[in-house]
């Protein structure tokens, strides 16, 4: 069985294209710091805080542990960030989106790696000001 070669899209970005940036925004009046592009940079971690005892961490390609007072509280496996990043396409919530774009029909993953560089997008973090 012979396999057609993958036609080359033309939905490609150029690496240039989207170039990383931080600023500082509003959302709906609130200030928020914002990362343009962050999938172009290496993964880091991110926390959320919260006035109760809550805590979450994020890795910013993927993956998150969350829970209340400490470790032995977590609602998800209390995992370091490598180990959070390298889970994130087998754990944890998944999105699948089926699309309709110029007659044909196509499925996208948007917080996923597979397919990276399939289509046009920008990939952006935004944090309130506030750390929430």
């Amino acid at each position: 069985m012979s396999r057609k070669p993958a036609k080359k899209s033309r939905t490609l970005r150029p690496k240039d294209e989207f170039p990383v940036r931080g600023e500082f925004l509003a959302v709906e009046g609130e200030p928020f710091y914002g990362i343009r592009n962050h999938d172009r940079m290496p993964p880091f971690f991110l926390s959320v805080v919260s006035a109760e005892d809550h805590w979450m961490f994020l890795s910013s390609h993927g993956g998150l542990t969350a829970g209340r007072r400490d470790a032995d509280g977590a609602l998800f496996p209390y995992y370091t960030d490598d180990k959070l990043r390298d889970g994130a396409e087998s754990a944890g919530g998944k999105t699948i989106v089926r699309v309709q774009w110029r007659g044909r029909e196509h499925i996208w993953e948007p917080f996923s790696t597979r397919g990276e560089g399939r289509f046009r997008i920008s990939r952006n973090l935004l944090k309130s000001v506030w750390g929430n």
